[in-house]
Parts: C-alpha cells; structure tokens; sequence
C-alpha cells in the first residue's frame, strides 16, 4: 500500500531555517513602519509641521489611545475567515500598503495648509497609521502559534523576531538621525517625505517576503480568534 504523501510542513515537524527568517522579517517590516513615527513625529509636528507643543501632545495622547481601541479590534477581527493563504497571512500583505501610505502621508503635511487643516491632517493620518499598523501587526503576533505546536520551534520564532526587531531599531536610529540636518524647514520637509517614501516600499518589501515565507498549519480553535486581544502571542511590541 502506497503510503500517504507528506505535507510541506506539520503541525509538529520542526521548522525550517527559511520560515524562521521569514517570521523575523515581519518584525523588521514593523519596526521600519514604526520607528519614523516613534522616533521624529513629535519633533515633525512641532517644528517642521508648526503645530504647538500643547496640541502635539494631544494628538499623539489621542492616537494612542485610538491605538488601544484598534488593537481590541482587530484582536477580535482578523483570523475568522479561512482563505487559501490562511487565515492570518492574508491581513500582511492586503493592508500594509495602506499602512504605507498613511505613513507617507503623515509626514508630508502641505506647507500650505492653515494650522486648523494641519492639525486635522496629521491627526486623521496618524489615526489611519495605528489603524492600518493594528490590522498588521495583530495578526503577525499571532502567526507563529499558527505556524507550529512545537514549543522549540516557537521559541526560535520568538527569539528571531526580537532580534529582527532590535537590530532593525538601532539600524534605523543611526540612519535617519543624521538625514535631517538641513538648518532650513523646507529643506528637512523634503527630507521627511523621502525618508518616509524609501521607508514604506522597504516595509513592503518585507511584509512580502514574512508572506512567502511563513505558513499556517495549527487550525484555531473553536469558537474564537486566533489573535484574541489578550494573547501573549499578539500586541504591539514593536511600540
């Protein structure tokens, strides 16, 4: 009797090196989407965007707690419908070039704008970010316990991703810091725009390739998200 052919990867089988760099490589995309705005949005906002240090701070505590509702709502959303790429992959590649374009936008405030039609943009675009970067990263979070039951092999993932994710934030700490050197505001407004442009198709580039090179094998259990908010498997880490 011919025996059964072997699947590509079992819920149990140790994973293979190319999934483990491809997870890790998830956790770059997200640091490459994030560090612009961890690192300069409050210093674009106050000068090069010219909003005051007052509403700045509001926005950015208005944001965040919008952060936390997204979270909740995509912890609760994402991975209850099957597809042919699975059930959390899919959310990886079909919202991060949203996320890119809100990022692009964020920083690219027109210099022409009254101060109300400033604070407005950037505080619309920014809550798109955290929206688009919920919708992605909930989702990345809960991947590889869909990608094995094997505990080492969730360590390795684990481990890969912080390590992913830490070199990538000093990498682009030492990078961007010195780009916005020009003493004049118009210049260094360029330079946000470019800055956040290479960054975006740089986060896609990953995201594409965590996408190709992970694969979903653990189902989900009945009767809820895979990704539920709570999960120490999902978050925001990256934050």
């Amino acid at each position: 009797m011919a025996s059964a052919p072997a699947t590509d990867q079992s819920a149990t089988d140790i994973l293979p090196r190319r999934r483990v760099v491809g997870y890790a490589m998830g956790d770059v995309a997200n640091n490459v989407a994030f560090q612009m705005t961890s690192l300069f949005l409050m210093v674009y906002m106050t000068d090069i965007a010219g909003v005051s240090a007052g509403i700045a701070g509001v926005i950015y505590g208005v944001t965040k707690v919008w952060a936390g509702a997204t979270d909740l709502l995509a912890g609760n959303t994402v991975g209850r419908k099957q597809t042919r790429h699975g059930r959390l992959r899919p959310w990886l590649i079909g919202v991060s070039p949203i996320l890119a374009i809100s990022l692009v936008a964020l920083f690219s405030t027109p210099a022409a704008l009254g101060p109300m039609a400033t604070v407005a943009w950037i505080l619309l675009f920014d809550a798109a970010f955290q929206l688009c970067y919920s919708f992605v990263n909930i989702p990345y979070g809960s991947l590889s316990a869909a990608m094995t039951e094997n505990a080492t092999d969730r360590s390795r993932l684990a481990g890969a991703r912080s390590i992913g994710g830490a070199v990538t934030g000093v990498v682009l700490s030492l990078v961007l810091s010195p780009q916005f050197e020009d003493t004049t505001v118009n210049g260094i407004r360029m330079t946000f725009t470019i800055a956040t442009v290479v960054l975006a198709v740089l986060a896609l580039v990953f995201y594409w390739i965590c996408f190709k090179n992970t694969k979903e094998v653990v189902p989900a259990g009945p009767g809820r998200s895979p990704c539920a908010p709570r999960s120490r498997w999902c978050g925001r880490t990256s934050r």
